[in-house]
């Protein structure tokens, strides 16, 4: 047995991996400072409800169980994102252990934490973490169902289920796959006409019902939020095709590639990748619906949307994967171990390559416009000088710690609500629907301060002015730098009444 099948072949291995993982994330995610789209979502978990703007509340609950842990808000948010990227590992192996055997299961995470998603994407904590958790964890109810032959998995599964829905309403992809894997088998058609199914949808309107009430109270924002932000039925979007090319950088050129040709060469058909028995195959037929109908709906979202979004297609990908890792495993077994070994080390090379082409864009401050503004290399870093700028700008003044902090979009108040010692509320003038919690007249009464870009402060301030009808005092100039060059540059004002 040569040293490669022992190491895919031993119950230590993940250990060794998820340690391996843990430590180099974490290390890796030390140089950087929380980007301002966790901070907003930090911000959530001050004020734990049943809902938001944007997702479900299971996120905002779980950074405030880690942030109980911590007496240090920042150390916990970089240890949680990390913890939560780990636990997406640990439980992808159980499942494909459970789908297939350990060899696979290794080399289904070996994959996974060579893909940029899961190592230079573990450092943001957002609602995808809980959402793939949730998902992988009913992938081993559904494994179990399946080669136990018991339908009281389901009610498990059908809780997970419940805990994906209050982590992303994308969730309710799940309920369909397994619906139609259900209506396509005869082998477990008959599931869906026993009392466990029936118990297991009580189950799920159980744990989703509080969300859904507080959406029904507040208008069914959150609904209409991701219904338009994914499906706004508007004019073919024209950035469609970086959908495509985006694919192949987040979820690795190599892996990529190597699962398309494998799938047109019908290497990953059920007669490949199953065995003769009836439980291979319902497995087979299981991750194939659970991969491409998500790719549907993402294609769709895509295709139809305002901006190109990947959230729909990491669990589709996770399904192409385990496929993959299968085909892979059954490859070495025949002795082509090559070839395996060269996509690996492929995939190795082009994510370091991609982290080290991401430190040299860090460095220039300079951000690709097929990237996001959400995902800004410049949202990474000098958070904590530009916070502590703010502080001593406000000390030199006189200005004592300010309870609220007003910008124009709310990202920029978030974070700077979390990097500054006492943590402001933040209040957005563009986004108003945002300022649950720092109302107007809260802000206006309390000691507020607005903080600006240095080239947008003149409107800004005029609309700052016109919303609290009173004067805003002009206090300095906060400039951070990064290696030499200027990062961000911004204007603080104080608002006079709260501080009189």
């Amino acid at each position: 047995m040569t040293l490669i099948d022992r190491f895919l072949s031993s119950k230590y291995s993940i250990a060794f991996v998820l340690i391996f993982y843990f430590l180099t994330c974490y290390s890796v995610f030390l140089i950087f400072d929380i980007d301002p789209q966790t901070a907003d979502y930090w911000i959530w978990s001050r004020h734990i409800d049943w809902g938001y703007l944007e997702h479900p509340p299971l996120l905002a609950v779980s950074m405030r169980f880690i942030s109980f842990f911590f007496s240090d808000v920042l150390v916990g948010l970089k240890f949680g994102s990390i913890l939560f990227s780990s636990l997406i590992i640990l439980f992808a192996y159980i499942a494909a252990y459970l789908f297939f055997d350990r060899k696979a299961a290794i080399i289904f995470v070996l994959i996974l934490v060579t893909l940029p998603y899961f190592s230079i994407g573990s450092i943001i904590w957002s609602p995808d973490k809980l959402f793939l958790l949730n998902w992988i964890i009913s992938w081993i109810f559904i494994a179990k169902f399946i080669k136990d032959k018991n339908i009281n998995w389901i009610l498990l599964f059908c809780g997970f289920v419940g805990l994906g829905l209050l982590s992303k309403y994308a969730m309710v992809q799940m309920i369909l796959v397994v619906t139609i894997w259900c209506a396509a088998n005869p082998e477990v058609r008959r599931s869906l006409l026993k009392w466990q199914s029936g118990v297991g949808v009580l189950i799920i309107l159980i744990i989703v019902f509080p969300n859904i009430y507080w959406n029904y109270q507040n208008e069914w924002i959150s609904f209409k939020f991701n219904l338009n932000q994914y499906f706004p039925v508007s004019s073919i979007n024209r950035q469609f095709p970086y959908f495509f090319l985006l694919q192949f950088i987040v979820y690795s050129i190599a892996f990529t590639l190597y699962f398309w040709w494998q799938l047109a060469s019908r290497h990953l058909t059920r007669d490949e990748i199953a065995d003769n028995s009836d439980s291979s195959t319902l497995i087979w037929s299981f991750l194939i619906l659970s991969g491409f109908i998500p790719l549907v709906f993402s294609i769709a979202a895509n295709l139809f949307g305002h901006k190109i979004n990947l959230d729909l297609l990491n669990v589709s990908y996770l399904s192409f994967f385990l496929l993959l890792a299968r085909f892979i495993s059954l490859e070495i077994n025949h002795g082509l171990i090559s070839r395996q070994i060269a996509v690996f080390s492929f995939s190795v090379a082009s994510t370091i390559s991609l982290i080290f082409v991401a430190g040299l864009l860090l460095q220039s401050l300079y951000t690709p416009i097929i990237l996001s503004e959400s995902i800004s290399l410049n949202h990474y870093r000098g958070w904590e000088e530009t916070a502590d700028q703010i502080e001593e700008i406000c000390e030199q003044n006189n200005v004592s710690a300010p309870e609220f902090v007003i910008t124009n979009e709310h990202k920029l108040s978030s974070v700077l609500g979390l990097y500054m010692h006492n943590h402001p509320k933040p209040h957005s003038l563009i986004n108003e629907i945002r300022n649950k919690w720092s109302l107007v007249s809260d802000v206006k009464e309390g000691k507020s301060i607005l903080v600006c870009e240095l080239k947008e402060c003149g409107e800004i301030l005029q609309v700052a002015s016109d919303r609290f009808d009173a004067p805003f005092k002009y206090l300095g100039e906060a400039q951070t730098r990064f290696s030499g060059k200027v990062l961000r540059k911004l204007k603080v004002f104080v608002l006079t009444p709260g501080y009189i």
